[in-house]
Order: structure tokens, then C-alpha cells, then sequence
């Protein structure tokens, strides 16, 4: 069964697409299984794809429709297009590139070269890294789900091609390598970034929901063709040290074949099932042994954390020993890394003493003794890196022998000086004084004792721990510490909820994370929804009064185009030009200008400007006196003026007739329908633009709604975040909201492109990356200048 190892040698050297039948220098037997996988895997995703693409089609004529500008419409029918242009072509390509994984199933992978072992830091598009992330993302939670499965088709490809057993990512109908399929049968469609995960994620729905299930009947297939019939998967117990893991395992099969007897496969039976693999080799993937299942979106960290939702919840509550595991310390290598070459460079020397290297417990310990020390009143929020480290050697003295007191090991002080690096970063980024910087001392030393116990902290962006400190950050500063008045109380007392137990009740127990986040987020949830809620009303409101200026402007229209020509009274010309108009518009936008109503209100225009002595003086009066009334002018009134534009006397309360110029004045001093009580005042007229302004105003036309503006508040340079939620391209009014969805500022384009240029009012570059990701850049980014050069290749665990 099993291929000759020079043949098998030539096939690892072939490069391309291969084929099932192509492959003569394997037996017929495995040729056979091959062939026989193939044609399941093409009955199960042939009717899969076509869904997801008919799916994909159905969610992106969705977005068309309730797209909230011209160009996310056009965005999502183009898309339509080309899925419609090239759908054709996704299936072939899709079943060539899903053969071609199983035709080359036993090429081992090329190593990579000498000069890229050890971390490696490189700059990657931004697409690109949201396109893998979000890959990465899909194939993890379906490796969640199907860990078991996945394992047990790891060892039978592996009795197939005689190799070492297959880690989760190289089995060739996995998760990862299906999805990698696809993303190479989609490749040629100019799709967007995000229609291009949507689809992703509707492919998951339908193929990889259920990937326990679907990789249990491809294990029955292979089992069927007695390819491992016995195979049995021990695990190791939960709470196993590392010691107790390292010892060899009883072999998982009563009688291995003896190919797996033969090859390295066998030597990994009894391992623990890997439940994640890296979707491109060396990614750190969500956990080693363990898994973080993250079913939401990405926070729109534009301001409104939670907005929409925070991230999902965490899959595993509790981090087993194991989590530590190679996957995550890449990353954490290189930090180590950094920080020996800065402390080379400045010569700093070693602080630690004569004592031994303090064990976990002993730090645990004391760190658990400065986590219920009372938080300092008024005290600055935080401890800085040197004054943490003092604290903490001064709690492990108490575990001192023979005048040495332990010391923390290299691995531990590194810990301790990125933990205190993040938090310095992090103060820095949110408001001097503010709440942000009150919740982030109280998760300083929690923070700390879950990083000294997990190093996957400082790699994985879905670590419970990470999360929940960028919620509570972010939330904070763009909530709590908003410069929009005060905050929602309810919002402060569970920011202080929260961060108290964590304080108080954090005893390396990683579900409480898990706990605290669902529960801070489901009442940002209901903030969201509320804010929601306010916005829509406030662009709704916006929106009918757009309409209403649009009526009133071509009502003016038509009653100036009646005037011209004619001379009627200073009352009638008043009359026409104020409340008439504002009935005209009404009934424009009420019935349209097709519609009986708004030819009565014509006819009566023309009545007034060219009244013979025979028409119906009672039937004009009437019609007159109902259009003021809808107009919002009280009866006396209406019936007032209806009775003088008619030329009838009209008498006051004390019997003195009332005169044009009376009621005229009352006419001027009514507010217009749909104004403000202080918008009757004449506006200034703005001063033309400028080349350059005008060039900015053609830019903001474009700009989708939901995009984030910084406003200059005063000379001082302080600033206010506002959400542009709806502007007319007719009128050019834009309507502002602020992180509650309130309507905070409301301006023209032209207005918003001259005070752009000018400097005081800046579009937010919109980031996917987090505070506590930024942070983390930060960092890397400083040590690197620091030390003028990269790090260098450093086994992994090397001390600093």
C-alpha cells in the first residue's frame, strides 16, 4: 500500500496540479481509495458550492438594497456581476484544485530555508492579512469541531503515503485545505475583502457546520477500504504535567499495520489530538491543544466597542497545561528577543540576586498577595516595570531560605516587562485621568499571572484574557471617557463590576475571563441596540426633512414662475411666498404633483393673482383658510387672512377692523413648516470654495455613511469622534451623531470641506486592528528602532 521510496521521492519533486490518474507510481489499491475519496468529496461540495454561491448572490442583492449610499450599492452589484460572470469556472477550478490536494497527497512540504528559521518579522497587505485572518478564523472552529475526526484521518493518510502522521493542516480534505481550495477557485473574481469572507462564511454554514459528522464518514470510507480498521485515539488526562505527557503513550491500535510499524507514524499514536493547525505554516494557530471558537465579526473598533457585538464567546473556560505549547512561543521568542538585544545595547546589567530561580507557585503566590493589596486612592492608575518587579521581590522573601530570597527567572522577568510595557502603552492611548485608566490598574496583576501561566497571551488575539482587556479599554475610552457629557451610569457601575471581581475574584481560573466578557457584552449589546435605535430615528428625521426642503424648493419655484407679471398685494404676495408655500410643499410631498390636491392648490394661486368679480368668493375663502390650517397656523387666524386676501373687513377682539400689515407681519413671524424655533432667521450664505476645497467636497461625496470624523473643540487641540450618519447628495446636509447615536453636529459638504482643509476636522482612518493589537506594534516597533536592527534567530526558549 504503501509507495517506494524513490518513486515516492520523484513525486514530492513534481510541482503544479496533479491528477488521481495520472499518478502510476503508486498501487492500484491506493490509486483506488484516492479515486474513491475524490468522487465523495465532489458529490458532497459540487451541490455545497453552488448553494453558497446562490447564497452569497441572495446576501449581496440584500446589501444593495439596504446599502445606505451609492457607493456600497455599487460596490455590492458589481460583486453580483462577477460572480455572475465567472461562476461557471468555481466549481472545475474548485474539484481540479480539491484533486490535486489528493493526487499529491504524500508531497511532504519544502523546508524553508536556513536563513528564515527563528521568527521573522515582514510587512503583509492589509486585504491580504484580514483575507487569512479570516480563513485561519473558519478552519479553526471547523478543526474544533471535527478534532477527533481530523486526527484519525491524520494517521490513516499517513499509513497511506508511509510518512510521520499528519498534523490537521496537510490532510488533504481538511478544513484548512479546503478552504485554501476555494480561495484559489475564487482568485480570479474582483471581489472585495469582505464579500470574499462573507462567502467564506456562508461556505462554512453549509459544508464545515457540520465537519464532526462529514470527516467521521470519510474515516468509514477508509475504514471500508481497511486502511486502519482498529485505530483507537487515547488521550491524556486533563490535569497531565508535562513530565507525565512526555512518557510514551500505549500504542492506539492492537495491531499497527506494518507500514505504520515501519514509518514514523506509528511513534505518534498515542499523542493527544492536535484541535488547530496553522493555516499557513508558522501561524500561530487559536491554542495548541486547545481552542477559542470566535462565531462573531470583528469589532468596528472605530469607536464603538461592542457596537454590533464584542467577538463571541471563548470555547474552553479553563487552559490546560499544554497550552504553552510551541505554536504560541514564536512570537513571545521574538519579544524575548527584543528585549536582550535593548538591554546589550544599553548595558543594562542583571538585577537579579544570588537566590534561586522562584517556581510558579512562589509567584503565583505573590502575586496573588499584591492582587489584594487596596487600590490606591487618587494614586496614579497602573505600576510602572521597575516598581512591579520590587513589589514582587519583595513578596517572594517570604519564601527565602538561608538569607537567599528566589528570584524570578529570565523567562519570568521578560514576562513581567512586556506585561508592563503593554500597560504603559495602553495608558498612553486613552484619556490622562480618565476611567480607562482606573479599569486598566485594576487588570494590571490578573493580566500578569495569566501571561506568566500562558504565554499564548501574547499571540493569540482571541486569548480570553486579551480580549477582554481590549473590551474593557476600549469601552472605556470611547464610552466612559467620551467628551459628549456625562456617561450612562449603568454603563460605569458594570465597567466597575467588572473589573473588581476580576480583581478580587482572579485565581488562575480563565473562565472568569470567559464569564466577565459575556456579561460586559451583552450590556454593550443593549447600548448598541439603543444607539441604534437613536440613530435611525435622527437620520429618518433627517431624511423627511430633506424631502420637505426639496418640496419647498420647487414649490418656491412654481410660485415665483406664477408671480412674474402680475401685482398683487403686499398681503396675497406674502401669503404666496410664506404659508403658501409651505402648503404647496406639503401636498408635493404628501400626494405628488400628479394629484388632485396639488392642482387645487395651483388653481387657488392663480385664483388669488387673477380673482375676477364673479368667481366663488366662499369656495376660494374655504380652500385658502383649510391650506393655512395644515400649514399650522391656529383657525382665528386662517380665517383671518382667507377673509383679507379677499378683500372682506376683518374685526379684532375690541372691534377695531385689523389691518394688511398686521396680519402680513403674523404671516413673516410664522415658522416655517419643519423649522427649528431659532432657524427663522435668514442663513449665511457660504463663500464659494476653493480649488482645493472643491477637490475635498467630490471626495466627501464618496465617503459611505458610518465613517468617523475627529472634531477640533478648541485651540488647546482636544477633540470629539462623531459618526457621519447620513448626508443628501441634493441638498449636501450632513447629520452627525455622537457613540449613543445622538444627533451632535449637522452641517453642509461644502461647510465640512472648507473645515477640513482648514485642519479642523479630520476623517478616522477606519483600522480592523484592536487597542491592545496596537499596542503590541508598538512595541515590536520601538524595541526594533531602539536597537537599530531586527532580531536575529534565536532557538526558542533562549534566555534574555
Amino acid at each position: 500500500m504503501a509507495l517506494p521510496v524513490d518513486r515516492r521521492r520523484q513525486t514530492r519533486k513534481r510541482a503544479g496540479v496533479a491528477r488521481i490518474a495520472e499518478r502510476t507510481d503508486i498501487s492500484a489499491r491506493v490509486r483506488g481509495v484516492l479515486e474513491e475519496l475524490g468522487n465523495t468529496l465532489n458529490a458532497r461540495f459540487e451541490p455545497a458550492l453552488r448553494g453558497t454561491l446562490n447564497d452569497l448572490e441572495q446576501q449581496l442583492f440584500k446589501l444593495a438594497e439596504q446599502a445606505r449610499n451609492n457607493a456600497e450599492q455599487e460596490l455590492a452589484y458589481a460583486s453580483l456581476r462577477e460572480i455572475k460572470r465567472g461562476r461557471a469556472d468555481i466549481g472545475p477550478r474548485f474539484a481540479a484544485a480539491i484533486e490535486s490536494d489528493l493526487a499529491s497527497f504524500d508531497r511532504e512540504p519544502e523546508p524553508p530555508p536556513a536563513s528564515s528559521v527563528g521568527p521573522k518579522l515582514e510587512l503583509m497587505q492589509e486585504h491580504v492579512f484580514e483575507e487569512d485572518l479570516a480563513l485561519r478564523e473558519v478552519a479553526s472552529r471547523a478543526e474544533v469541531r471535527a478534532s477527533e475526526q481530523l486526527y484519525e484521518l491524520g494517521h490513516r493518510f499517513a499509513v497511506l503515503a508511509a510518512l510521520p502522521v499528519f498534523e490537521s493542516e496537510r490532510v488533504p480534505c481538511g478544513p484548512q485545505r479546503v478552504l485554501l481550495a476555494l480561495r484559489g477557485a475564487v482568485a480570479d473574481l474582483d471581489l472585495p475583502t469582505a464579500h470574499r469572507i462573507l462567502g467564506w462564511r456562508l461556505f462554512e454554514k453549509r459544508v464545515l457546520g457540520e465537519a464532526a459528522q462529514f470527516y467521521a464518514e470519510i474515516n468509514q470510507l477508509l475504514i471500508a477500504r481497511r486502511i486502519l480498521p482498529n485505530l483507537i485515539v487515547y488521550r491524556h488526562s486533563r490535569g497531565a504535567s508535562e513530565t507525565s505527557a512526555s512518557v510514551p503513550a500505549e500504542p492506539a491500535t492492537s495491531t499497527p499495520p506494518p507500514a505504520a510499524r515501519a514509518g514514523a507514524a506509528g511513534d505518534a499514536m498515542g499523542h493527544a489530538p492536535r484541535a488547530s493547525g496553522a493555516m499557513v505554516p508558522g501561524t500561530p494557530m487559536l491554542g495548541g491543544g486547545y481552542a477559542y471558537a470566535d462565531p462573531g465579526s470583528t469589532p468596528d473598533h472605530g469607536g464603538l466597542a461592542g457596537h454590533g457585538g464584542l467577538g463571541g464567546a471563548v470555547g474552553q473556560h479553563g487552559l490546560p497545561a499544554e497550552a504553552a505549547g510551541s505554536d504560541e512561543m514564536p512570537l513571545f521568542d521574538t519579544l524575548r528577543e527584543l528585549l536582550a538585544q535593548r538591554r546589550r545595547m544599553t548595558g543594562q546589567v542583571d538585577e537579579s540576586g544570588d537566590g534561586p530561580d522562584a517556581t510558579r507557585e512562589q509567584v503565583q503566590a505573590a502575586l496573588q498577595a499584591l492582587q489584594a493589596r487596596p487600590m490606591p486612592a487618587g494614586g496614579k492608575p497602573g505600576v510602572s516595570t521597575q516598581r512591579l518587579r520590587q513589589d514582587l521581590q519583595g513578596q517572594l522573601r517570604r519564601y527565602g531560605k538561608d538569607g537567599k530570597t528566589p528570584q524570578l527567572a529570565p523567562v519570568q522577568r521578560d514576562t513581567v516587562d512586556l506585561v508592563s510595557m503593554l500597560f504603559d502603552n495602553l495608558q498612553r492611548e486613552v484619556r490622562m485621568g480618565g476611567a480607562a485608566q482606573r479599569f486598566l490598574g485594576k487588570l494590571q496583576v490578573p493580566l500578569l499571572r495569566t501571561a506568566l501561566d500562558d504565554p499564548a497571551f501574547f499571540s493569540q488575539r482571541n486569548h480570553p484574557a486579551r480580549k477582554l482587556l481590549n473590551t474593557v479599554t476600549e469601552t472605556a475610552a470611547y464610552w466612559v471617557d467620551s467628551a459628549d457629557g456625562e456617561a450612562d451610569p449603568s454603563l460605569v457601575q458594570k465597567m466597575q463590576a467588572v473589573t473588581e471581581r476580576l480583581l478580587h475574584d482572579y485565581d488562575g481560573d480563565s473562565g472568569l475571563y470567559v464569564h466577565l466578557l459575556a456579561d460586559l457584552e451583552r450590556h454593550m449589546q443593549t447600548l448598541a441596540r439603543r444607539a441604534e435605535m437613536s440613530e435611525r430615528r435622527h437620520v429618518e428625521a433627517a431624511q423627511g426633512r430633506d424631502r420637505l426642503d426639496a418640496a419647498r424648493a420647487r414649490a418656491e419655484e412654481i410660485i415665483a414662475q406664477r408671480l412674474v407679471g402680475t401685482r398683487p398685494s403686499s398681503l396675497v404676495r406674502t401669503l404666496l411666498e410664506q404659508a403658501w408655500t409651505d402648503a404647496l410643499a406639503l401636498a408635493i410631498l404628501r400626494h405628488g404633483e400628479d394629484s388632485d390636491v396639488f392642482r387645487e392648490r395651483i388653481a387657488t394661486v392663480e385664483a388669488l393673482l387673477q380673482r375676477n368679480p364673479g368667481d366663488d368668493t366662499g369656495k376660494l375663502q374655504t380652500e385658502v383658510q383649510h391650506g393655512l390650517q395644515q400649514v399650522g397656523l391656529h383657525t382665528p387666524d386662517a380665517e383671518a387672512i382667507a377673509r383679507k386676501v379677499l378683500d372682506q373687513p376683518v374685526i379684532d377682539f375690541s372691534g377695531e377692523p385689523v389691518s394688511q400689515t398686521e396680519l402680513a407681519l403674523k404671516l413673516k413671524q410664522r415658522q416655517r413648516l419643519g423649522e427649528d424655533a431659532g432657524e427663522a432667521a435668514s442663513k449665511p450664505v457660504d463663500a464659494p470654495l476653493n480649488a482645493e476645497e472643491q477637490r475635498m467636497l467630490e471626495r466627501l461625496k464618496s465617503i459611505p455613511f458610518g465613517s468617523w470624523f475627529e472634531f477640533q473643540r478648541n485651540q488647546q487641540g482636544d477633540t470629539v469622534r462623531r459618526k457621519l450618519a447620513w448626508f443628501s447628495p441634493v441638498t449636501g446636509r450632513c447629520l452627525f451623531v455622537n457613540q449613543r447615536g445622538q444627533r451632535a453636529e449637522e452641517r453642509t459638504l461644502a461647510r465640512l470641506a472648507r473645515d477640513m482643509v482648514r485642519g479642523q476636522i479630520r476623517l478616522v482612518t477606519e483600522t480592523q486592528t484592536s487597542l491592545v493589537d496596537r499596542a503590541w506594534n508598538t512595541i515590536v516597533e520601538t524595541l526594533k528602532k531602539f536597537t537599530g536592527r531586527g532580531p536575529e534567530p534565536t532557538p526558542a526558549g533562549a534566555a534574555a
